[in-house]
């Protein structure tokens, strides 16, 4: 029953159910039940090489202008670390994990390692079961729109980057404004200016972190913009 609401949840029944139920093993639940190599390990080797194919056709597909260096920071901001760990979460993953229970008490079927690991599992399964085309109708349709969740993440984690590789060098200029509060709770504004001209107001505390709102304001100001050429 259990297995059957997260067929609902990623949208996808399995012929063979017993490769769900691998691909929602944790090795130290396999551990536990004294068949440690019966975990998802395998599974997550094949369903991370198929995710990074779809995501890869799909970027080719999506973004002709795109070189190969910006093709391939897309496809890791869209199959690594924060974007993976929500989609896992958005899909209900982590209430089917089996982990050990001492591996439960301790959190590990919430950990972000764990929920990418076993969403990269799931998608691998699903490949064995019906190959690759059916695996990637599915996992398009988890993705939705990849143009928006690809804007959003490079503002989000490279900002300064971004704007670095959109200006010519020596024309983005940070400029601290102010800094107040105490020593040990301090507060940094920043403006940003591109070509002379104040494109961005930033506060954090650090100047680094100002800086990163401020380049963060000045992209979302033009978000058709923010994508690397290459």
């Amino acid at each position: 029953m259990l297995k059957e609401k997260l067929e609902d949840y990623i949208g996808y029944n399995f012929k063979d159910t017993s490769l769900l139920e691998l691909a929602i093993t944790h090795p130290s639940f396999a551990r536990e039940q004294a068949t440690p190599d019966l975990n998802y390990q395998r599974l997550e080797f094949l369903g991370d090489a198929v995710l990074s194919c779809i995501i890869s056709e799909s970027l080719y597909n999506l973004f002709p202008h795109y070189r190969e260096g910006a093709m391939a920071r897309a496809r890791s901001a869209l199959t690594k670390g924060k974007f993976l760990t929500q989609l896992s979460k958005s899909l209900h993953v982590m209430d089917f994990i089996r982990v050990s229970e001492v591996e439960k008490k301790a959190g590990g079927n919430t950990r972000n390692a764990a929920l990418e690991d076993a969403l990269e599992s799931i998608i691998g399964a699903i490949f064995l079961d019906s190959g690759f085309e059916q695996t990637r109708s599915v996992v398009l349709n988890w993705y939705g729109d990849i143009d928006t969740h690809l804007n959003e993440l490079l503002i989000n984690e490279n900002p300064k980057g971004i704007l670095q590789e959109k200006y010519p060098h020596g024309s983005i200029k940070y400029e601290l404004i102010s800094e107040s509060g105490p020593p040990h709770s301090r507060i940094f504004c920043v403006r940003l200016l591109v070509n002379n001209s104040i494109v961005g107001i930033g506060v954090g505390p650090t100047k680094k972190e100002a800086e990163e709102v401020a380049a963060q304001q000045a992209l979302l100001m033009e978000p058709q913009q923010t994508r690397p050429n290459g």
